[in-house]
């Protein structure tokens, strides 16, 4: 579990900075990744803002395929 966890700080710390997010569905955003598994977080978007809610996570095998990417003007980080 601290491996997870872990992951998520990394992902928060780099979605600070961040304006484009790949979006998995229409709940969660991949806030980090490795070769094998998405790290995800709940969101919503608000016109140019997205939400990220990092409360609400999760994790998906990574799977081919293409994921939406999306560029947002404000980025606020929720715990």
């Amino acid at each position: 579990m601290s491996g997870c966890l872990s992951a998520y700080h990394l992902g928060s710390n780099s979605a600070d900075s961040q304006r484009t997010f790949p979006l998995l569905n229409d709940t969660q955003v991949v806030v980090y990744s490795t070769s094998t598994t998405y790290y995800t977080a709940r969101y919503t978007i608000d016109g140019d803002t997205i939400l990220i809610d990092t409360s609400h996570r999760g994790t998906y095998a990574r799977a081919d395929g293409e994921l939406e990417y999306r560029t947002f003007a404000n980025v606020i980080l929720q715990d």
